[in-house]
């Protein structure tokens, strides 16, 4: 019986992947707001898990705290893709298996060389929450941690 637990929620995070990557695009994709300016604040450093938890316990008071913002991320990477854009991102592990962080990266050289499970240092530009994950824009990864 417990596998039927484990069949039935691997296609829901799926599909529930697939929407959230095609909300994103929509989303930054059709905005008329000019570019913000380039702040010269230093980024915000959390880890994944603890951006997942602000959102999820107060999205407005995330926004105000980190949409817009540089944010330095640290968390274990949980998945590589494409969504239906072809556009690369990379899930970090949140507060629980539904509330990964969703940042979207460009380099698709690094996003090659990365494994399932690493843990990585992560810069990028707040871009508030869609279906219960944080998602960060312009993602670059930084660092991926040697472990031994």
């Amino acid at each position: 019986m417990s596998s039927q637990v484990t069949l039935s929620t691997s296609p829901r995070r799926l599909l529930l992947g697939f929407f959230a990557s095609l909300l994103i695009l929509l989303l930054c994709g059709c905005g008329d707001d000019p570019a913000p300016a380039k702040s010269t604040e230093p980024p915000i450093k959390m880890t994944s898990g603890e951006l997942s938890k602000a959102y999820n316990a107060n999205e407005v008071a995330a926004d105000n705290s980190y949409k817009g913002k540089k944010l330095l991320i640290y968390g274990r990477i949980v998945s590589i893709s494409k969504d239906a854009m072809d556009d690369i991102y990379i899930l970090l592990r949140g507060k629980d298996e539904f509330t990964d962080v969703h940042i979207a990266l460009s380099d698709a050289n690094v996003a090659a060389k990365l494994k399932k499970g690493q843990l990585v240092k992560v810069q990028g530009e707040g871009a508030g929450m869609i279906l219960g994950s944080p998602i960060v824009s312009n993602g670059k990864v930084l660092e991926v941690a040697i472990e031994k």
